[in-house]
């Protein structure tokens, strides 16, 4: 009688002890950020422009696997975090005239839309 006693007392603690060791959840992924000019891209020499820029993060969370147990970051792991934007006007007749711009926070699968004004040249 003691031993089955014992032995349901040990698979009772085993049954209550499971959950708490499957407590794992994992999250796999990063942001991928790519930017496109919105609207047109033809100007005439001297004209100046606002440039729109959208800014898309297409990262995705490639793994999860998840358990009994609900732990969740605070940030996925995809999100593009402080993002700064800006325009360089590399070897093109233009003048950039905005500086980089603070635009925040990207998640996964969103866009944000900054604008540039750019000077073009006379001689372009």
């Amino acid at each position: 009688m003691d031993i089955r006693k014992l032995l349901f007392l040990s698979l009772f603690m085993a049954v209550l002890t499971v959950p708490a060791l499957a407590g794992v959840e994992s999250l796999y992924g990063s942001p991928d950020l790519s930017a496109t000019v919105s609207g047109t891209n033809e100007f005439a020499p001297g004209d100046e422009v606002t440039l729109q820029v959208i800014v898309s993060n297409t990262g995705l969370n490639t793994v999860i696997q998840m358990t009994s147990s609900t732990i969740s970051p605070p940030d996925a792991p995809n999100l593009a975090k402080l993002v700064q934007a800006g325009l360089s006007a590399g070897s093109a007749p233009v003048t950039i005239k905005s500086e980089p711009q603070q635009i925040g926070d990207i998640a996964g699968g969103a866009s944000k839309t900054v604008n540039f004004v750019v000077k073009i040249d006379r001689n372009a």
